[in-house]
This record gives C-alpha cells, structure tokens and sequence, in this order.
C-alpha cells in the first residue's frame, strides 16, 4: 500500500498541470487558510512552477531573451505573462494575510506589483474567476471588482 506521499506524487507525475500558490507555501509554512485560499492559488505548468522556485517577482531591469515561464535573475522572478493577476494576487494576500510576506515585497518591489496592477486592467476571465471563488470561498478579490482602492489601501508584508 502506498503512503499519501508517494500516492501525491504519483498522481501529480500523471498531471500536465499543478497548482502554482503566487505566494510561495514557504513564506507562509505551508499554513491554512492560506494554503488553500483559491485567490492566490493558479494551475501552472510543473517545470514552470519549479523553475520559479520561492522567488519574489520582480521587472528585471533590462530586457533579455526569456523562458516560456519568465525569468530567473538574482533570486527572483519575471513573468513571462499574467502580470496583471499575479500582481493582485499578491497584494489581495497582503491585504488578507499581514505579516506573511515580510519585506519581501517592500520599496520597489510594491511599487513594481502596484504598475503591473495598474497597467494590466483586469480582464473578463480574470473577474469572472474572482466570481466563482466568492462561490466556493465566500470572499472576493477587492482590487478585482474596485482596481482604483490600490492606490488607498496600505499593503503590509
């Protein structure tokens, strides 16, 4: 008989997909509810979600050649796509969950979440996905349905 371990990863080997959390598990020990908050949780591809590791996401500065993925430089990550989302992922779990993240995300790094929140709207998916969850979950994403409150809401790490 197999462990639930081994019978995880067995059945994730089967997947073309896995469940990225936008905030690392390890920023958070692995604790619910922000373990399983559907919010910050995206299906992604496994290389993908290994290559992005635990890093923080960040605008590298100068423009290179990237993987399918994004980008790895320095101990933190660009990616390649969806900016928009995850930069209101993040900061809906900073809002959520104060005091997870640290200072991982303090100075620029904020301030480069805030520009890919403002220059990447929310798009139809994206707000009939936050819909959905408020089914299952009971709660929404504000800076989903009211994009203008992140420039008044204080974000704490």
């Amino acid at each position: 008989m197999l462990e639930s371990t081994e019978m995880e990863a067995m059945l994730e080997s089967q997947f073309q997909y896995n469940c990225e959390h936008v905030v690392p598990q390890s920023w958070f020990g692995k604790k619910e509810p922000m373990r399983g908050d559907l919010h910050h949780l995206f299906s992604c591809e496994p290389r993908c979600n290994s290559f992005r590791s635990n890093y923080p996401l960040v605008q590298h500065e100068f423009e290179r050649t990237m993987q399918d993925c994004g980008r790895v430089e320095d101990d933190a990550f660009e990616p390649k796509g969806g900016k928009g989302a995850v930069a209101r992922a993040t900061l809906y779990f900073m809002l959520r969950y104060a005091g997870y993240v640290g200072r991982r995300y303090a100075g620029q790094r904020l301030k480069t979440l805030l520009a890919w929140h403002a220059q990447y709207a929310p798009d139809e998916w994206e707000k009939h996905r936050n819909a959905a969850i408020y089914v299952l979950q009971g709660n929404r994403n504000p800076l989903i349905d009211f994009p203008e409150w992140a420039l008044r809401l204080h974000f704490e790490g």
